[in-house]
């Protein structure tokens, strides 16, 4: 095991929350049970104008549009000092003050037109003492979700598409791995894909031919123009304002002193950490006459000391499939061709057909730059009209095969799975199952598949008929 360990790793969550003091902003609305818009609905995916802060690759080459390619140059709103306060100001107009860790109120969010934040790292609200927790000295952080700043680190397409990119580790949702039993009318699901770059050899040659990864030094913003700065950006935390909000604003770090840039980018290891993974082959003891079974899947692997990875990777050849299953998943094998839009689980005497079955290269699935600058194939399901009432269903990551083995995506499939791919920071109660491209069996050019089996309660007979998105 310990030869696979040093391949994969996970995101630890920055994205925090708290509430500021003072402002004479004008409240957002409120839903009628006092939650935020909108009502009685999960978070949305996050929109397009996130920043990019971790390196990313795209192995089939679709950029997705929102997203900048490392050529083009990077902007910055530049950010002015008076010997009290930092401030932005355009040609002709008042200054805007960088907002503070006190200026805003929450449900209170902070104006468009406010460009950067002077204050500490926010790390959220301490679970223990319910006070919110800062981390460092106050300093300046640009803002995301601003036209005047746009920065995006290293991120690049896949140079050798003959080789496909093997994914190093997939993380999947906390709420579908952590829950016994999940008790909503909308259930958010995510997906992350990251890579190891010492064992990507083409992406290593773009740099020199001893590249591995981040090497300190080499990453300075000159100009505007970044040059294969293999590097993540510190991220702020949420700003004050945002911790109830739907899209949380973060920063990343100014440069420094006007007169002395100085721009300390962050190498991606120190940023996304492993702390576990699943291992499917590892035997599950029963438990001895007389005790309780554990909640923890024994099965799950700890690291004592987290491990780093090197990049997200992004593939124009996903699809989620959601099947509810009637009987014992045991029974289970994959079918290329169960469905006219391809494949999913057999036989229907033990899984429905699915409920849900959502595409990248059509459109009716997508990839978010979320908050935090990362990549997330995020989904929010519907049970109310996309399932078949309480019980047990399969959610299903899947690579689609190409069009030259028959598969229904739109380009050649360049990702997969392979035996070394692994599920990693998984939850205790339903850990997602990692199937390499072999050993899901498909025969439609399939790179293999990360599955989580859940249990729904849907209350008020609201379980609908199973609409197909």
């Amino acid at each position: 095991m310990l030869r696979r360990m040093n391949l994969i790793a996970l995101t630890a969550a920055l994205i925090g929350a708290f509430a500021m003091g003072g402002s004479a902003i004008a409240a957002r609305k409120t839903c009628p049970d006092g939650s935020y818009p909108p009502c009685n609905k999960p978070p949305v995916g996050e929109t397009a104008s996130n920043n990019l802060s971790y390196p990313a690759i795209w192995s089939e080459g679709v950029m997705e549009g929102f997203t900048q390619s490392t050529n083009v140059p990077w902007e910055f709103a530049p950010v002015f000092y008076d010997g009290v306060n930092y401030y932005t100001q355009k040609s002709g107009e008042e200054p805007v003050y960088c907002v503070g860790e006190t200026d805003i109120v929450p449900p209170n969010t902070v104006p468009a037109e406010i460009l950067c934040y002077h204050g500490r790292m926010n790390l959220g609200i301490s679970e223990e003492t319910g006070l919110r927790e800062f981390e460092g000295d106050p300093k300046v952080w640009w803002l995301q979700q601003r036209a005047e700043n746009k920065w995006q680190v290293f991120n690049i397409e896949d140079p050798d598409k003959t080789t496909p990119v093997v994914v190093t580790g997939v993380d999947t949702g906390d709420l579908l791995e952590s829950s016994d039993v999940i008790k909503a009318k909308q259930i958010r699901t995510e997906f992350g894909l990251f890579k190891h770059v010492d064992a990507y050899a083409p992406l290593g040659l773009l740099a020199d031919p001893d590249f591995t990864g981040y090497r300190p030094g080499a990453c300075v913003l000159d100009a505007t123009i970044p040059t294969n700065c293999f590097a993540a950006h510190r991220m702020s935390g949420a700003v004050p304002g945002t911790d109830q909000s739907i899209a949380e604003i973060q920063g990343t770090d100014w440069p420094g002193p006007i007169d002395a840039p100085d721009y300390e980018l962050l190498d991606p290891r120190e940023v996304k950490m492993i702390k576990n993974y699943f291992d499917p082959s590892i035997a599950v003891p029963a438990a001895a006459p007389g005790t309780e079974e554990s909640e923890i899947d024994p099965r799950i692997v700890v690291l004592d000391e987290p491990l780093g990875v090197d990049a997200l990777v992004y593939t124009d050849c996903a699809r989620l499939i959601i099947q509810k299953v009637t009987g014992d998943p045991a029974e289970l094998y994959w079918d290329s061709d169960a469905d006219a839009e391809g494949g999913s689980w057999m036989p229907r005497s033990v899984a429905n057909p699915p409920v849900v079955d959502i595409n990248t290269w059509s459109g009716s699935y997508s990839v978010e730059i979320n908050a935090g600058g990362g990549l997330i194939y995020g989904y929010n399901w519907n049970t109310k009209n996309f399932a078949e009432g309480s019980g047990a269903y399969r959610l299903t990551f899947l690579l689609e095969g190409g069009p030259s083995v028959g598969g229904a995506c739109g380009v050649e499939r360049s990702t997969v799975f392979d035996e070394t791919s692994m599920s990693v920071n998984v939850g205790e109660r339903r850990p997602a199952t990692m199937l390499s491209a072999a050993a899901l069996g498909g025969t439609r050019g399939e790179g293999g598949a990360v599955y989580v089996d859940v249990e729904i309660a849907i209350g008020g007979g609201g379980g609908g008929g199973g609409g197909r998105p």
